[in-house]
């Protein structure tokens, strides 16, 4: 096997432990879901109230897409219960 076959395999393995070690030692995916869902209820009051301009609500939008998108992508590496 070719060198940078071996490296670019490391590479990926490094990456996947990444993540593993993400999901074990920071957040799990239901910990991500709880978040986004409390943050859109405190947006959704602050939209009501009239304490958020539509440039602000916009950006907050956007970001809230991309932990979805995050949210999706790390599903993939989630242990379900009972593996190893």
């Amino acid at each position: 096997m070719k060198q940078e076959v071996k490296d670019a395999m490391i590479a990926s393995i490094k990456n996947v432990e990444a993540i593993d070690d993400f999901l074990k030692e920071w957040w799990s995916v239901a910990d991500l879901h709880e978040t986004i869902s409390k943050v859109s209820c405190t947006i959704i009051n602050l939209t009501k109230r009239h304490q958020i301009s539509d440039a602000e609500l916009e950006d907050i939008d956007e970001l809230m897409q991309q932990h979805m998108m995050i949210i999706g992508l790390l599903k993939n590496f989630e242990r379900k219960e009972g593996e190893v």
